[in-house]
């Protein structure tokens, strides 16, 4: 099976990485994910 998981974020990089661990934790193959940040650097 072949999922898209998108992870929205504002400026919270310091939890991206721990929420893609936890992702690629569930198991599934064939996964995409996309993060998108909509804050300001």
């Amino acid at each position: 099976m072949n999922i898209s998981i998108v992870i929205p974020v504002y400026g919270r990089t310091a939890w991206t990485g721990k929420c893609v661990e936890k992702m690629q934790e569930q198991g599934y193959r064939k996964c995409e994910i996309i993060i998108v940040d909509d804050g300001n650097c």
